[in-house]
């Protein structure tokens, strides 16, 4: 009787184990797009969405002359089929991401397993670098700024004007 009752519990315990483990998958989608360049991005790279964490990147693929990144996705984050992915960097020397944009207008369609996102873009380092210069020389003073470019004056021999156009067309350059 004893044995009985052991066998029946690993038995009653292995089916509990299976069933806990075949049901883990269903908080999470399969879902591709396919990119011209993906640079360093590496498997395992985070999938973010308006800066949340909501997968990570589970194979790249060369097709033809495209990568196939796939991606799997947390169901609940409900990602529109709308959406554009984007590969760009964390910061100027950060990892590469894939970044889910969302449209402007959201239907009530969503990502479904297995889906492909059609709208892609690889944003360039070029492109993170300017952004970031942008954000710190957007942080300085008018007063800073004529400080900088008086002091420029001086080191570039009587070239201030100069500098001062530069510095007041660096948006345009």
């Amino acid at each position: 009787m004893n044995r009985w009752l052991r066998l029946l519990s690993m038995l009653l315990a292995a089916t509990s184990a299976a069933l806990l483990l075949s049901s883990c998958g269903e908080n999470r989608i399969s879902v591709s797009a396919s990119f011209d360049d993906v640079g360093d991005l590496a498997v395992g790279a985070p999938v973010t969405m308006a800066d949340i964490e909501v997968g990570k990147v589970s194979s790249i693929k060369l097709a033809g002359d495209e990568a196939v990144v796939t991606m799997e996705l947390d169901k609940a984050a409900r990602v529109p089929t709308e959406a554009t992915a984007r590969i760009r960097r964390t910061s100027v020397l950060g990892e590469r991401i894939v970044d889910i944009v969302l449209p402007e207008r959201v239907t009530s369609a969503v990502l479904r397993d297995g889906d492909h996102i059609a709208d892609t873009t690889t944003r360039t380092d070029l492109e993170d670098l300017v952004e970031e210069g942008a954000d710190v020389l957007g942080a300085i003073s008018a007063g800073q700024l004529a400080v900088v470019i008086e002091e420029g004056a001086k080191g570039f021999g009587g070239r201030g004007t100069e500098l001062g156009n530069l510095l007041s067309n660096y948006k345009d350059i």
